[in-house]
């Protein structure tokens, strides 16, 4: 069977973003079959910027506000393609994107999803690439055997340079809806437990961090749903021996970036809770330490004398 693309686009006030994100796809080596766009309710006037759009292979699909997820998954059940690649309204590819998702597609079949390395645009003037300290020096393109080693303290899947077979979904299950943030991570973590994760470390999307209305500006991380998903499965047996360790790194690490979060809210009561809460501290590697230490000076000490610190740490 050739493999044939449905670009997924789920869109919610990126009347500024749309038609760039949308351009991208049309200039695009290898051409998908058809691009599916998901407008969540938008009342930004942005679905009427993708009506305008004429080409055979762009549907617009509206629907009611009910969230990212389930804009995404209305797409992959509405796809004709047998491979899904997911971008987001205000986003980007390189046009060697989906020539690159074709190639490890051919190098690793039964992988289980597909993405490339991407670059993080905070202005004009500020684009760097993203790091993954764990991955293989550029250029290299293979398989990551343990996603959740891979992962800790690092993004290497991203929403916007990330391709799924279809099939998966039916496995693995699709993304939860009515979370707000981390859906995305969700399926990564699902995903990496059964199947291998194919990966290029060439650049090819660019995640537009200067875009308006970015969930991440907006909210802090104080619930993370998929990782106490991921926590239950390890208390019931349901992870393979070879990830248990890394897995709980994984956890440990989001749990401590609440910790921290809370505390950039004053609220500092919480943050205690939330580290008291930490079960894996002594699995979680050096970096768990260091991080614990950081957070309890944050705690004890007036928020002046930690201020005076990092100035000490900074021109010291």
């Amino acid at each position: 069977m050739q493999d044939s693309i449905t670009v997924v686009i789920p869109l919610y006030n990126k009347v500024n973003d749309i038609k760039k994100a949308i351009d991208s796809v049309f200039a695009q080596t290898k051409q998908p079959l058809e691009i599916i766009v998901i407008d969540d309710g938008s009342t930004d006037g942005g679905a009427g910027v993708v009506a305008a759009i004429e080409d055979t292979r762009l549907h617009l699909i509206c629907q009611r506000n009910a969230g990212v997820s389930v804009a995404r998954n209305k797409g992959i059940k509405e796809a004709k393609g047998n491979l899904i690649a997911f971008l987001d309204a205000d986003d980007e590819w390189k046009p060697s994107f989906l020539e690159r998702i074709l190639t490890l597609r051919v190098k690793f079949p039964k992988a289980g999803l597909y993405a490339t390395s991407y670059q993080l645009k905070y202005t004009e003037e500020m684009v760097i690439p993203n790091s993954v300290p764990s991955l293989p020096r550029h250029p290299w393109q293979g398989i990551i055997s343990d996603y959740f080693e891979i992962a800790i303290g690092a993004y290497p899947v991203w929403s916007s340079a990330v391709t799924i077979p279809k099939s998966i979904f039916y496995d693995v299950g699709f993304f939860p809806e009515g979370e707000r943030l981390g859906e995305d991570q969700d399926m990564w973590v699902r995903i990496a437990l059964q199947y291998d994760i194919a990966y290029t470390t060439e650049v090819c999307a660019i995640y537009h961090l200067d875009a308006d209305n970015r969930a991440c500006k907006v909210n802090l991380l104080l619930d993370l749903p998929f990782i106490r998903r991921l926590e239950e499965k390890i208390n019931q047996g349901l992870i393979a021996d070879k990830y248990i360790n890394s897995a709980r790194k994984y956890i440990v690490y989001h749990q401590l970036r609440i910790a921290e979060n809370y505390i950039k809210r004053k609220e500092r009561v919480a943050a205690l809770k939330q580290m008291l809460h930490l079960k894996y501290v002594v699995g979680g590697g050096v970096y768990v330490f260091q991080f614990w230490l950081k957070l309890w000076i944050i705690l004890i000490f007036p928020s002046s004398i930690v201020k005076g610190l990092q100035r000490l740490k900074t021109y010291g």
